[in-house]
């Protein structure tokens, strides 16, 4: 229609062109209408996404919750989302406990009989016993990891402690040396004016 009014706005009167342009505005807010209304943010295409997600979304932050409590901890990151991470333990990484965790809820629901419900609880019972396991090793480990720290800084206090006390017996070593020392430049510088002394002393007596 724009391109028509183009090649033909020559051969047209003023009237029939704001027609023509009144079309052409009609036809554009109709699209733009479209737009919003199939692809806005309000739109079917993000309403449907949402139906789509939502329950995916919901059984994700269920489970995450129930392994926080369980294990007990303080934050859970989402690395897809724009968080900056300098630096994360590849075992705190609960992606794939959070995957059989679904897996184990799609069984469940899928189980038909009561021997396949036994094995899911007994399949649970041993991945427990194994987080368990794995907990127990991890504080185990802590605990030694602590248990040398702890050692290396008392060898390290004992060393620093033994290097003290032999400065110390080396400054009274050398505190003693030098005041022996002293004691003898004394006693020398005596005995020398003893003897200047004598000497006079004698001098001045034959002199008389």
């Amino acid at each position: 229609m724009k391109l028509d009014l183009a090649n033909e706005r020559i051969l047209l009167t003023n009237e029939l062109i704001e027609e023509r342009e009144e079309e052409i505005q009609i036809k554009e807010d109709e699209l733009s209408q479209y737009q919003q209304n199939r692809f806005g943010p309000n739109g079917d295409l993000m309403i449907q996404r949402r139906q789509l997600v939502q329950p995916i979304q919901d059984q994700v932050f269920n489970i995450i919750q129930e392994i926080a409590e369980g294990r007990k901890y303080d934050f859970i990151f989402d690395k897809s989302a724009d968080v900056v991470m300098l630096y994360a333990n590849k075992r705190n990484d609960i992606s794939d406990l959070v995957l059989r965790s679904i897996e184990r809820a799609g069984r469940r629901v899928e189980a038909l009989n009561r021997k396949e419900q036994r094995e899911l609880e007994k399949q649970e019972q041993l991945e427990k016993r194994e987080q368990k396991g794995n907990t127990e090793r991890e504080k185990e480990i802590e605990q030694r990891k602590q248990e040398r720290e702890k050692e290396i800084e008392s060898r390290k206090n004992e060393r620093e402690q033994m290097m003290n006390d032999r400065q110390r017996e080396r400054d009274s070593i050398r505190e003693a040396r030098l005041k022996e020392r002293q004691e003898r430049q004394e006693q020398m510088r005596r005995e020398r004016e003893q003897r200047r002394d004598s000497i006079l002393n004698a001098r001045q007596g034959n002199r008389n």
